[in-house]
């Protein structure tokens, strides 16, 4: 019996496989390959065409049926479906009314006269789906109408207890209008375009669309696999292996794939289920790939502060990311760099970014990190000291290796990190995290590297409210009061000799490996200064509690920490919140519109000077 299945699971990841080649796969002289294919034949596991001289071998239902019973409990060996063709079809579960809106998700306008609906219908056209299949309340009639208005294909079908139950009822309820492969779209998503490509573009049937972990509400955490592929799925933090990865509603699969889904449905008594639990347990024997986006910007709506949040910040940050796309200046910039004939297959791929556009390249499977720098920013950075300081990091190992930097341009080809997962503010607070960070940092600034400059925080405040006022803009309403006490503040501190420091702390800017091995990355602020900077900096940006910057802080320094370094810490987090405070109205002046980014940053700066610092 071991040696059908194995057949049958080298027939089903590859039903071209000639059976010498089904010899070769299962270790099987040819002829008992030859026999046992012959049996399942006749007993209905197998059916056979040829074409010319290739022979091509296909599961039956009862061979698929007998393939997964016998692997349920052999977690090791998964049924890997490459998919078959092009998906058209997508399946969208708007049935829930989320929290206090009122209306579905899909009808709230991201801009005037552009609407949620709008965004996921011009992402899924450019990716060829033309066929629509929405699950909604009773109320549905404005989506009909919009349907309607621009020519879409589209079925409905209503859900009357989506509150009472959970997201499979609502799928389960498509089951006689799906008879082909399809994505899946929870309605209250707000997501870039390039994690709706890279899922569609991917080679496997199923697959899951993955990304750091963002702090968003009822995340539902996921473990992978060494090869990429689903273990396991949970919003119950406590039955995770690791802690980096989430799963943010979007998905594919198969239509074999979805009638299993069915059929486990059909035996389940819980009307609450999810779907996604259902297609953690059938991963446990049909392969489902995580497709992991990197440094993704996306939410989901589910009340009022949250479609505030979109309109004043997540949106803004998508626009510019999108705006910015140039992929063939990225591949002309390669190929002259690389020196690479013209019919080169170049790949380029966004990979998010603020100051910066940056993109993963592919180019003969060697897969490269390009840097491209942001409107404005060869101004306000010194890009010799840039490459000085990056490729000195790099000869300690706390940044990947750097092939090429034109100082004049900016741009910056660099080893990519292989599996990169950049963190997130969520998950930089873990113990584990907050400890490679610590060790990078001491690594950084116990090291005997000597930057090429130095970071004066001062003059760099003084510079850019000069660049500010030379564009005649204006100051956020109480900046000269904070700044004033700010200074005062500032001359009961001690301040330390210089080290090499990173300064832009950013949890983006930290990156684990494949092996969970960590990378700090985008150098262009760093310089020599006060190592309370670059810990007031992570402090800052990953939005540590007090107690966190606490157990942060003992881990750096292995010891008790003293009052007046947490004093320390907080007048350099209120320069920082200053510093990015005129950073961000430079940006504006600019035409990058970061919504609600320079405001806050500013009213931090105010909170820390009148709670902590008692100026």
């Amino acid at each position: 019996m071991l040696e059908n299945i194995q057949l049958l699971l080298a027939i089903k990841n590859n039903s071209n496989f000639s059976q010498r080649k089904l010899a070769n796969e299962t270790g099987m002289s040819l002829g008992k390959v030859n026999k046992i294919v012959r049996e399942m034949i006749n007993d209905k596991l197998l059916t056979v065409t040829q074409k010319k001289s290739s022979m091509t071998y296909i599961l039956t239902d009862k061979g698929e049926s007998m393939l997964s019973n016998s692997l349920t409990n052999q977690n090791e060996i998964k049924i890997k479906n490459i998919q078959s063709k092009c998906i058209d079809t997508a399946v969208i579960l708007a049935a829930r009314i989320p929290g206090d809106l009122k209306k579905s998700t899909l009808e709230l306008e991201i801009k005037k006269d552009y609407r949620v609906l709008d965004r996921l219908i011009e992402q899924f056209s450019q990716q060829n789906i033309t066929k629509y299949i929405f699950v909604t309340d009773q109320n549905n009639l404005k989506l009909k109408e919009y349907c309607e208005s621009k020519k879409i294909k589209a079925e409905f079908v209503i859900s009357n207890n989506a509150k009472e139950t959970g997201t499979m009822e609502s799928l389960n309820l498509v089951k006689d209008l799906i008879d082909t492969a399809f994505i899946l779209v929870e309605g209250d998503l707000v997501v870039e375009t390039r994690a709706i490509a890279e899922l569609i573009a991917n080679e496997n049937a199923n697959a899951i669309l993955c990304t750091g972990l963002s702090g968003q509400h009822e995340e539902a955490f996921v473990d992978i696999d060494s090869n990429g592929y689903l273990q396991n799925i949970s919003k119950d933090i406590r039955q995770m292996r690791n802690l980096s990865v989430e799963f943010i509603g979007i998905s594919k699969y198969s239509y074999s794939f979805f009638k299993k889904l069915v059929d486990e449905y059909k035996n389940s008594e819980n009307e609450w289920l999810n779907y996604e639990y259902l297609v953690n347990a059938i991963s446990r024997y049909d392969a489902v790939k995580c497709i992991l986006v990197d440094n993704l910007i996306w939410i989901d709506i589910d009340d009022e502060s949250r479609y505030h949040k979109l309109m004043n910040a997540v949106y803004p940050a998508i626009k510019i990311r999108e705006d910015k796309e140039n992929t063939r200046n990225i591949q002309n910039i390669i190929s002259s760099v690389l020196k690479l004939p013209e019919d080169t297959d170049i790949i380029v791929r966004d990979a998010g970014g603020m100051t910066n556009d940056n993109y993963r390249v592919k180019v003969n499977n060697q897969y490269y990190f390009v840097r491209m720098p942001g409107a404005g920013t060869n101004e306000i950075i010194i890009r010799e000291n840039e490459e000085i300081n990056s490729k000195l990091a790099s000869t300690i190992g706390v940044t990947p290796t750097i092939f090429y930097f034109n100082v004049d341009s900016g741009i910056k080809i660099a080893e990519e990190i292989n599996g990169a997962t950049t963190l997130t503010s969520r998950s930089i607070k873990t113990r584990v995290n907050l400890k490679k960070v610590s060790e990078i940092l001491l690594k950084l600034h116990s090291s005997n590297i000597q930057f090429a400059n130095r970071y004066d925080y001062l003059s760099e405040l003084k510079n850019y409210e000069e660049i500010l006022k030379k564009r005649f803009g204006h100051f956020y309403d109480g900046y000269e009061l904070t700044k004033t006490k700010l200074m005062l503040a500032m001359d009961s501190l001690e301040f330390n000799s210089d080290s090499p420091c990173h300064v832009d702390l950013v949890p983006e800017n930290f990156v684990l490996d494949k092996n969970e091995s960590m990378y700090l990355i985008d150098w262009e602020y760093s310089g020599m200064t006060d190592q309370f900077w670059d810990l007031a900096s992570f402090c800052n940006e990953s939005h540590l509690t007090i107690e966190e910057i606490r157990t942060f802080l003992e881990l750096y320094f292995n010891r008790t920490i003293e009052e007046k370094e947490m004093q320390k810490i907080f007048w350099f987090m209120a320069f920082q919140n200053l510093l990015w405070s005129v950073w961000t109205l430079n940006k504006a002046l600019e035409g990058e519109d970061f919504g609600s980014y320079g405001i806050s940053r500013f009213k931090n700066a105010e909170k820390i000077v009148e709670e902590y610092l008692n100026a």
